[in-house]
């Protein structure tokens, strides 16, 4: 009975498609544009701190932000429903952050083979080690937080899931 109330009480299951649909993109439309006005502006900053040089660096290591959504969605996404994602969630989460440190760990003692392999060219290469470094320290954080970011739209919160992004990318450009 329990399972049936609770089941009841989700919009997912009892409110109809279209609006669902609506809802949901416009929620996360909001959070989605805040990270990429984010982007935006860390590249007028640093193209206009660093020049070309820092642009280049950010361009290099862009596989690793784009390593960190597939992480982040993936460890995230349970079996496709809220009971799933909460039990994936539950169980998994502290796994997760293991097996996220050690890839973190794994990258910054690779970096300057990592550099090489995304491109860097040995005038770039000192750079795009220490930025691949200064990444892999707070990486974790972006991982998890892409992983929340999933569960919470499984979980019926889109609201929560762009307040977090939001506030991400306020943070990231005040940082």
């Amino acid at each position: 009975v329990a399972t049936v109330a609770s089941d009841e009480s989700r919009e997912l299951s009892t409110k109809p498609v279209h609006g669902l649909f609506v809802k949901y993109s416009l929620i996360t439309l909001i959070g989605m544009a805040a990270q990429a006005v984010m982007v935006i502006l860390e590249g007028v900053i640093i193209g206009n701190g660093l020049g070309s040089f820092g642009l280049a660096v950010v361009g290099i290591i862009m596989p690793l932000e784009l390593l960190n959504l597939a992480l982040g969605g993936a460890l995230g996404m349970g079996a496709g429903d809220a009971d799933g994602a909460r039990k994936a969630f539950s169980q998994g989460f502290w796994l997760s952050a293991y097996l996220i440190v050690a890839v973190s760990v794994l990258i910054f003692a690779f970096a300057p083979q990592i550099a090489l392999v995304l491109g860097a060219t040995p005038d770039l290469a000192d750079g795009v080690v220490e930025f691949i470094r200064i990444f892999m320290c707070f990486y974790p954080f972006c991982i998890l937080g892409q992983m929340m970011g999933s569960v919470l739209r499984v979980d019926e919160k889109p609201g929560l899931a762009t307040a977090a992004q939001f506030g991400s990318a306020v943070l990231a450009v005040v940082w």
